[in-house]
């Protein structure tokens, strides 16, 4: 059942909402609420968030009564498209309910939970934001201040699973680079899900989850699998973060409690400010804006975020005859002779080739947009790539910034060529070098790789 638009924006009672929080403070945890221990990570692969308590802040919560005074307070979202289950995930979680009639989330709603971590009252803040189009510019409004994300999708919906990746990018957009939010992605509906779907599923979601630097979660609200567990480690992992920053905030001669506010520095090439140049050579900085929008200035003009001059000269290598890495590298001819590099594959746009007598180049210009069709390029590509491994050199592929179109090449490459997965290449990738391919660039290469186990399964026959 879809909502009508209201025809005010929608706010929050920040009143009610502090009474909320007074009274939780007032009450005793609940036995289950009770953290004496950091939950651990889902058994469905790594993670990049911890494994224990900071020494730091197990230290600080046994000795600082300051600590233990006051009620801590920290703000999970949870975003995702339009019917993957966010609000049926918290009202499991909150109120241990489960309603199968579909109702659309107006704007945002939220729930207080109060827990107890490590003897500290503690509240975790879930605030539950609508997937729908319409609301999003609403929602975006409230990422900010968030302590965790969690991501949500689908498990029989890849494309939700593809969009995440620009759920992402909303919410690190929405709060300061030095403090961005721990990010969890949480595949929903797992009762609906059988075995071996689910581990094809998996093996694209583990992929998505490297590339975002996010735990990965499958939960079903339905069954109430898996999510008290995910909660509690969400508050655990936000009580730590919250509590170390305070103590950080002491070592520089502020009180325990203090706000601290953290400067909104932002970076060139990164997501939240990227470098790009248009083929006809103009050189912009883009940031996509609260309400959705995608803002580009000159590079130079004031954005209100500090420019990283300094050249990224980062090369990844997956493998002895492949390497992959910035528009600064390929002008490097001094690192270039160090590296052996033999051949450039150079997939920016308006990038010279300045080294012809030498290096033996190849020029696919591709946009670092959603929509640009990659798989016309992957046979030329490839070949070069091929032909630099077939005579002993070094291929390195590049764009403009390194973190996009060069990694999606070089991942694809690796799927095909390679034959590895496509959580395996891009992992492979990103141990090499920190990168993060687009969206639609994500979602092209998954639909590749489902192209290509259906033609190994095919010839196996």
């Amino acid at each position: 059942m879809s909502a009508e638009l209201p025809s005010a924006p929608i706010m929050v009672n920040a009143g009610a909402a502090a009474r909320r929080e007074r009274e939780r403070e007032r009450e005793p945890a609940e036995l289950d609420r009770r953290l004496a221990h950091l939950p651990p990570p889902p058994p469905t692969g790594a993670t990049r968030h911890r494994r224990d308590f900071d020494p730091r802040v197990k230290d600080a919560c046994l000795r600082d009564a300051r600590l233990r005074r006051g009620l801590k307070i920290s703000k999970a979202i949870v975003l995702g498209d339009a019917g993957v289950g966010k609000t049926s995930l918290v009202n499991r979680f909150c109120h241990q309910v489960f309603d199968h009639n579909y109702k659309a989330t107006v704007g945002v709603d939220f729930e207080v939970e109060r827990f107890d971590v490590l003897g500290v009252p503690f509240s975790l803040q879930v605030w539950d934001t609508a997937g729908q189009e319409r609301f999003r510019s609403i929602a975006a409004a409230y990422y900010r201040g968030a302590r965790a994300a969690l991501l949500c999708f689908d498990l029989t919906d890849l494309m939700s699973l593809s969009h995440t990746a620009q759920w992402c990018h909303d919410v690190l957009e929405a709060n300061p680079a030095a403090s961005p939010p721990l990010l969890f992605l949480v595949g929903t509906k797992r009762d609906l899900v059988t075995p071996p779907a689910l581990a094809q599923v998996l093996e694209l979601a583990a992929g998505m989850a490297t590339t975002l630097g996010a735990e990965l979660w499958t939960v079903s609200a339905r069954a109430g699998l898996q999510v008290d567990a995910l909660f509690c480690r969400v508050a655990a992992l936000t009580f730590d973060a919250s509590v170390a920053a305070e103590l950080v905030a002491d070592d520089a001669g502020r009180p325990i409690g203090d706000a601290v506010t953290l400067s909104a520095t932002k970076r060139d090439g990164g997501l939240r400010g990227r470098r790009v140049t248009t083929p006809d050579g103009a050189v912009f900085v883009e940031r996509r804006g609260l309400d959705g929008r995608l803002e580009r200035r000159p590079a130079g003009a004031t954005l209100g975020y500090v420019v990283n001059p300094r050249p990224d000269l980062q090369v990844g290598r997956p493998r002895p005859w492949l390497c992959l890495g910035s528009q600064d590298v390929a002008h490097d001819l001094p690192l270039l002779r160090q590296l052996g590099v033999t051949h450039v594959l150079n997939v920016a746009t308006g990038v010279r080739d300045l080294f012809p007598q030498e290096l033996t180049y190849l020029a696919l210009p591709l946009l670092d947009v959603p929509e640009q069709p990659l798989a016309n390029v992957f046979p030329a590509a490839f070949d070069f790539i091929e032909a630099a491994r077939g005579a002993g050199g070094l291929c390195l592929v590049h764009c403009n910034a390194g973190v996009s179109r060069s990694a999606a090449l070089v991942t694809a490459y690796l799927m095909e060529r390679q034959g590895l997965s496509f959580s395996e290449a891009l992992q492979l990738v990103n141990e090499t070098r920190r990168v993060r391919p687009n969206p639609g660039f994500q979602s092209q290469l998954i639909d590749f790789g489902r192209q290509l186990r259906e033609q190994r399964e095919t010839g196996a026959r």
